[in-house]
């Protein structure tokens, strides 16, 4: 009988148990033949067979563990007569490819700086083999291969492509099924917006060594935030680098706690991670000064003047009062203290002590002013508009020559313009001119009433960040009238004071 050509095939048809595959065997057929024995064994020897067969036909199905086997074939003549056996051919029984579960196929992945989380995962294949996953990109090139014992698998570190992925079973690391209909996904990289800068607004003027609130807007998808920002030194004019801190967790906030005189830049780098490179900003400008004033800021200082006063009268109630002018120069004591409760809404305190000189007495006075302040004007005050309520008390002598004292309180609206700037470093010059409508009643007499003038240059330097020296020139003038309680006429009740303080020097502290 001639030798036999055998021809193999596996076919995936049915599974008995764990690790059992159908494998269809099959060779050519030969002519004028009863049928055909098949014997399988684990061995070349066939010392250990484990599938004895006939067959009429040249093909034959059978349940084999995942393993390595021989297998010949001889044909039965119709004398029933065997023939020799083929030569023994070698066959490996492999696992199943696992049936994949996840991520289907053409998904997209999208992500911004860190690569997003892919998660790989299939059925179990049974007696917990390993799993080889392989991962490439659709233009062939090897991105990923490993394994593991687990159905699941993540990568985080692929970035922007296409993708396939495909899955095989290894048993006892020796048996590999074939790779199962890989599947395609996407990962796109999409930009993040820049962050937008809110305040300080861009070119603002805030106050010197004072906290300065910075605030951001920020992509929603990022999570941290560094500042970056340097200043120009009012004193040096080198260029500084402020210490910020990186990475502010969730927060579009900052205060800065403290910011010397000068000309600022900054801006804010947000990312999604607290190492990836994030995205800038555009740059900000601002300017912190020393002549600003902000919530919280209080100054106080003494000082003192020369004051030259000048005052004309007529008056048909009071005695000595009747017709005339006085004048007199003095030194003038000066406390002033004010305190911001926001930058635009601030409390002064004034004292003053002096002498002036009137129906041939020197006659000392002293005044007490509270004045509640509201300003309104450009981003840093620069140029504001003051309006407010002022309360003034008065202790003087007011009945020459008996000499005798008497304190009088008026109250009444002030209003006024202010001019703040630096004309050099370390030195301010500061332009202010008030309106002030003073009433009061005067008991047993009548009620006072008035219009008060007032302005005020002055040229302040700091020779440190929170003392200063300055220079003041005064002037003040207030038209006074009394309308008795007993007459209706006015017309011989009237002062008319000017006041002028050419020199004026104080010192102060301020914080």
């Amino acid at each position: 009988m001639k030798m036999m050509k055998m021809i193999f095939i596996i076919l995936i048809l049915f599974t008995t148990h764990a690790q059992a595959r159908e494998v269809e065997l099959s060779w050519d057929p030969f002519e004028n033949t009863l049928g055909y024995h098949v014997y399988v064994s684990k061995t070349s020897d066939f010392k250990q067979v484990v599938v004895k067969k006939a067959s009429k036909e040249p093909t034959i199905t059978v349940n084999l563990d995942i393993g390595t086997y021989f297998y010949k074939v001889r044909a039965v003549d119709k004398d029933k007569q065997p023939g020799h056996w083929s030569e023994p051919m070698k066959f490996s029984v492999t696992p199943y490819p696992p049936e994949l579960k996840a991520p289907k196929n053409d998904v997209e992945y999208s992500y911004f700086e860190i690569p997003p989380k892919v998660e790989f995962e299939w059925k179990p294949v049974d007696d917990n083999p390993e799993y080889e996953i392989f991962i490439y990109k659709t233009t062939g090139k090897k991105v990923f291969e490993g394994r593991t014992k687990d159905t699941k698998y993540s990568l985080n570190t692929l970035e922007e492509g296409e993708y396939m992925w495909k899955l095989r079973t290894i048993y006892k690391e020796i048996y590999e099924s074939p790779y199962g209909e890989p599947r395609l996904f996407t990962v796109e990289k999409k930009d993040i917006q820049k962050p937008e800068l809110i305040k300080p607004v861009q070119d603002q003027a805030v106050p010197a060594y004072r906290p300065i609130a910075l605030e951001w807007q920020k992509d929603p998808i990022t999570k941290f935030s560094d500042i970056e920002m340097s200043y120009v030194d009012d004193e040096t004019g080198d260029k500084k680098t402020v210490p910020m801190p990186t990475n502010i967790s969730e927060s579009e906030t900052y205060e800065l706690p403290f910011a010397e005189p000068g000309e600022y830049t900054w801006a804010v780098r947000t990312k999604e991670g607290e190492k990836t490179k994030g995205v800038l900003s555009e740059t900000g400008h601002f300017t912190a000064r020393k002549d600003l004033i902000s919530a919280g800021n209080f100054a106080f200082y003494w000082g003192i003047g020369l004051t030259s006063l000048t005052q004309t009268y007529k008056s048909t109630y009071t005695p000595g009062y009747e017709n005339g002018e006085s004048k007199s120069t003095a030194w003038t004591n000066n406390f002033i203290g004010n305190y911001y409760f926001t930058e635009g809404y601030g409390l002064q305190l004034d004292l003053t002590y002096g002498k002036y000189h009137q129906a041939d007495a020197d006659l000392p006075y002293m005044t007490t002013t509270i004045t509640n302040r509201l300003r309104f004007g450009t981003p840093g005050f620069n140029q504001n508009f003051i309006i407010g309520y002022r309360q003034m008390n008065v202790y003087e002598i007011i009945n020459a020559p008996a000499a005798s004292y008497e304190l009088y309180t008026t109250n009444g609206l002030v209003m006024g313009t202010q001019f703040n700037g630096t004309i050099a470093r370390n030195y301010q010059l500061s332009v202010e001119g008030l309106y002030y409508k003073p009433i009061t009643h005067i008991e047993d007499r009548g009620k006072l009433s008035g219009d008060v003038y007032e302005g005020t240059i002055g040229l302040t330097w700091n020779p440190t960040y929170k003392f200063f020296i300055g220079y003041e020139f005064r002037y003040h003038r207030g038209i006074y009238q009394v309308v008795p309680q007993n007459s209706p006429d006015t017309r011989n009740n009237k002062w008319d004071t000017t006041i002028i303080t050419p020199i004026f020097f104080k010192l102060g502290f301020e914080n």
